[in-house]
């Protein structure tokens, strides 16, 4: 088993001894007067409560977006076979080519 000394057990016990002394204002309440080196630590928004971030995506872009990245590869390499003579329009929705017959 891991023994620690006698001084690191009473250092942790000062450290810890002090932050409970520090953190004490921010329980009281703003009642209470206290002395004025001993305020309450201003607590960020993190400590608050937190803040709410909200991520969305637009699904039928991304797939609108993957599809053309798909394709124009695709389209191009169809191209240097030479049966596409020209690309008439490339979106998501459609992809019109004219083919030769």
């Amino acid at each position: 088993m891991y023994k620690l000394s006698k001084f690191r057990v009473m250092i942790i016990l000062a450290i810890c001894l002090v932050g409970i002394f520090f953190a004490i204002p921010n329980i009281m309440p703003k009642s209470v007067k206290l002395p004025g080196w001993w305020q309450p630590v201003s607590l960020g928004l993190d400590l608050q409560g937190g803040s709410n971030l909200l991520l969305q995506v637009d699904f039928d872009t991304v797939m609108k977006d993957r599809i053309i990245i798909t394709l124009i590869p695709l389209v191009k390499s169809c191209a240097n076979i030479a049966f596409v003579t020209k690309i008439y329009q490339l979106t998501a929705a459609a992809l019109k080519l004219r083919l030769i017959t």
